[in-house]
C-alpha cells in the first residue's frame, strides 16, 4: 500500500491506495521508473511532505489514467492537490463525468461552487494523461493563482518557461493557503473518484523540475489494420465523430501498445496509450532504452479484439519493427481476412472483455435506440453513428466465436 512506502503517510481509514506493476508514460517525458498506484471510490488518503513553501510558485505533475468511470457523476470530486495540513487543501485536480468519458477540473481550494474551472475537452478511458499544476502565492488575500496544463506539448517539457496553461483560475474571494507542505492523494466516494492509476508524481519550484525530459529511447514501429475502419487495398478510413474526422487528416484512430514479459505473459511491463495509427496502418512510438530483452507486443483498440505478437520480440536494437499484417505474425493466427489480400484485427469487442458476444451487442443496441452520434466505443465501424452497421459487425464476429487469443 502507498502509505507503507518510505516518505508517505496515511490518513483516514478504508481501502488502501495500492501499488501496481508496470508504469504509465508520456511522450517526451523522462522514462518512468518504479511502479504506479491504483485506487477508486472511498478509502484511505495519503500524503508526502516536503519543505514548506510560502512564496513564489510551487509545481506538481503526474501521469494519470482512468480505467473505469464507476459511479462518477458530473459534479465529480478532487483526488489530488497540495496541502498545508491534513484538512487544508489547494490546487486540487478534479474529475467529473461527461458523456462516456470524463472532464478534468482545477480549483484553488475545494469548493464545488467557488472558482471551479473545467478544462476544455473530454478524456476517454484507458488513455494516459499528463497533468502539470502550479500554485502561485500572490500578495494580499483572496488572489492566489492556480494553473493547470493537460497534456502539454512534448516540445515544452524541460523548458525554463512554461507554455500557455490549459486553464487559469484566481482564488477570487477565497481564503488563500498560507503555505504548502504536502502533496496528497485522496479517495473520496464512488461518485467523486473513478478507477484511477497515477504514476511519476513530482513536486518542484519551476516547470523544468516537474517536466524532465528522458534520455533518447528506442523507436517501436508497428503495422496493423483494423476491421473497424478497413476500407480497401490495405487502407483504413479516418474515425469520425459528429463533426467529421476525429483525429484529423491521415489518422485512422489511436491504439494502446503493451509490452509483456516473455516468460510470463501475465506480467505487463508497460502500456502506452493514445498512439496514433495512420490510415495506411503505421504507428510509431518511443519506449525507454531500458527495454533491451525480448517481449510480447500487444495492441489494443477501443472496440477491437486485442492481439499480441506470435513470439516474443527482441528489443536489443534502437529501432524495433513489428508487423501484425499476416496471421503468422499474430499469436493464434488471430486476424480476419479482408478478402482483398490483407488481414485485420477483428472489430466488435465493445466492452473489452476479450470476446465478441451479446454483451457487446447490448451496448450497441442501447445507443442505437437513442440515435447517439460521435466518437464512441459503441461505434464499431467508426462512422460516427451507432446503428445497424455496427450491429452487423458484432453479429458476424460473434457467430464465429471471435475473441482474444493470448499466450
Amino acid at each position: 500500500a502507498l502509505q507503507a512506502q518510505v516518505g508517505w503517510t496515511g490518513i483516514n481509514s478504508g481501502d488502501d491506495i495500492l501499488i501496481a506493476q508496470s508504469n504509465l508514460s508520456y511522450t517526451g517525458l523522462q522514462a518512468s521508473q518504479g511502479q504506479k498506484i491504483i485506487f477508486d471510490g472511498s478509502g484511505m488518503d495519503a500524503y508526502k511532505a516536503f519543505v514548506p513553501q510560502t512564496s513564489n510558485t510551487v509545481y506538481y505533475s503526474f501521469i494519470m489514467n482512468v480505467t473505469d468511470l464507476g459511479s462518477l457523476n458530473a459534479t465529480g470530486g478532487y483526488f489530488t492537490g497540495l496541502a498545508s495540513n491534513g484538512t487544508t487543501f489547494g490546487a486540487t485536480v478534479w474529475t467529473g463525468l461527461s458523456g462516456e468519458g470524463y472532464k478534468i477540473g482545477i480549483n484553488p481550494r475545494t469548493s464545488t461552487s467557488t472558482n471551479m474551472i473545467w478544462v476544455d475537452g473530454i478524456q476517454t478511458l484507458n488513455n494516459e494523461v499528463f497533468i502539470v499544476v502550479s500554485y502561485e502565492f500572490v500578495e494580499e488575500t483572496g488572489n492566489d493563482i492556480v494553473k493547470i496544463w493537460v497534456n502539454p506539448d512534448a516540445s515544452s517539457l524541460g523548458s525554463a518557461t512554461p507554455p500557455e496553461a490549459s486553464a487559469t483560475v484566481n482564488n477570487t474571494g477565497g481564503q488563500d493557503l498560507t503555505q504548502v507542505s504536502q502533496f496528497f492523494i485522496r479517495q473520496d466516494s464512488n461518485t467523486e473518484t473513478p478507477f484511477l492509476e497515477m504514476d511519476e508524481c513530482r513536486i518542484g519550484l519551476n516547470w523544468a523540475d516537474v517536466t524532465p525530459t528522458g534520455e533518447a529511447g528506442k523507436t517501436l514501429n508497428l503495422q496493423v489494420l483494423l476491421e473497424a475502419l478497413y476500407d480497401e487495398n490495405g487502407s483504413m478510413r479516418e474515425a469520425l465523430d459528429e463533426n467529421g474526422s476525429h483525429f484529423g487528416t491521415g489518422i485512422a484512430d489511436v491504439i494502446s501498445v503493451e509490452l509483456h514479459e516473455a516468460a510470463n505473459y501475465g506480467n505487463k511491463l508497460d502500456s502506452i496509450a493514445g498512439v496514433q495509427l495512420s490510415v495506411d496502418g503505421n504507428a510509431s512510438l518511443q519506449i525507454p532504452a531500458s527495454y533491451d530483452g525480448a517481449y510480447y507486443v500487444t495492441v489494443r483498440h477501443r472496440n477491437s479484439v486485442e492481439i499480441t505478437s506470435a513470439n516474443a520480440i527482441s528489443f536489443s536494437g534502437n529501432i524495433i519493427n513489428v508487423s501484425f499484417l499476416n496471421p503468422a505474425q499474430v499469436f493464434g493466427n488471430n486476424l480476419g481476412d479482408s478478402n482483398d489480400g490483407y488481414y485485420f484485427v477483428f472489430a466488435g469487442d465493445i466492452n473489452q472483455d476479450g470476446v465478441v458476444d451479446t454483451g457487446d451487442m447490448t451496448l450497441v443496441d442501447n445507443d442505437a435506440n437513442l440515435f447517439i452520434t460521435g466518437y464512441l466505443t459503441t461505434d464499431a465501424n467508426g462512422d460516427g453513428v451507432v446503428d445497424t452497421g455496427d450491429m452487423t459487425i458484432i453479429d458476424n464476429n460473434a457467430a464465429t466465436f471471435t475473441g482474444a487469443v493470448l499466450p
